[in-house]
C-alpha cells in the first residue's frame, strides 16, 4: 500500500518599504514664539503694576504729609501692598525718593469722576494722573463707546475702610470682635475662605 504525504511550505509574504522624502517640520521656533509672546505679556503687566503701584506710593506720601513711613500710616500700607505684589525694592525707593523731591513732572494727583456705566449702573471711578485734562477726555470716550456719561452719583455710595486679620495664638472671634466693636467698627465677620476676620467701619474713623 503506498503512502502519500504532503509538505505545506511556509507561505513567504513580501512587504514593500517606502521611502519617503517628505521634511520633517520642526516645531521649534513656533513653541519659542509663544513663549516669547507670553513673556512679553507679562512683561507688560508687570511694567503696568510697578508704575501704578509707584504712582500711589508717591501720592500716599505727599497727602500723608512725610514719605517717612513711620510718620505716615497710609504710605505703610501702600508699601505692604506693593511687596505683597512683588514690587522690586529699587522700584519702590526710586518712587519715595521722587515724592521727597519737589519735581513737576511728577506731579502726580487723585481725581474722580462719577458715572452711569452701561445699563445705567453707577460708578465711581478713581484714577491717578499727571494730566486731569487728558485722563477725563480718555474717561469720556471710553463712556462713549459703551452707553454710559458723567453724573451726579456719589450721594448713592459710602465709603467704607475695611481690614483683614488672623486670630493670633488664644485669640477667638469674640476676643476680636469685642475689640473692633469698642474701636467703633460697624461690623465683624468670620470670612469663610481663609482663617480670617474682616472689619468694616467708617472711612474717616481711620
Amino acid at each position: 500500500m503506498a503512502c502519500t504525504s504532503r509538505t505545506h511550505l511556509p507561505t513567504l509574504l513580501f512587504s514593500r518599504r517606502f521611502l519617503s522624502t517628505t521634511c520633517i517640520r520642526q516645531s521649534g521656533h513656533s513653541k519659542w514664539s509663544k513663549i516669547k509672546h507670553g513673556k512679553a505679556i507679562q512683561d507688560a503687566q508687570k511694567a503696568n503694576l510697578y508704575n501704578r503701584m509707584a504712582s500711589e506710593i508717591v501720592i500716599a506720601a505727599r497727602k500723608g504729609g512725610s514719605p517717612d513711613p513711620a510718620l505716615n500710616v497710609s504710605l505703610q500700607l501702600i508699601l505692604a501692598k506693593a511687596k505683597r505684589l512683588g514690587v522690586p525694592r529699587d522700584n519702590i525707593e526710586s518712587a519715595l525718593k521722587r515724592a521727597a523731591g519737589s519735581d513737576s513732572k511728577d506731579a502726580m494727583q487723585e481725581v474722580t469722576y462719577e458715572v452711569l456705566g452701561p445699563g445705567g449702573v453707577p460708578c465711581i471711578i478713581d484714577c491717578i494722573t499727571d494730566n486731569p485734562t487728558r485722563t477725563i477726555m480718555r474717561v469720556k470716550e471710553q463712556l462713549n463707546k459703551f452707553g454710559g456719561r458723567l453724573a451726579d452719583v456719589k450721594y448713592l455710595f459710602e465709603e467704607k475702610a475695611v481690614f483683614r486679620c488672623e486670630p493670633k495664638e488664644g485669640q477667638t472671634f469674640d476676643d476680636i470682635f469685642e475689640l473692633a466693636v469698642d474701636g467703633g467698627a460697624e461690623d465683624v465677620v468670620q470670612t469663610e475662605e481663609d482663617n480670617e476676620i474682616e472689619v468694616r467701619s467708617g472711612y474717616m474713623l481711620f
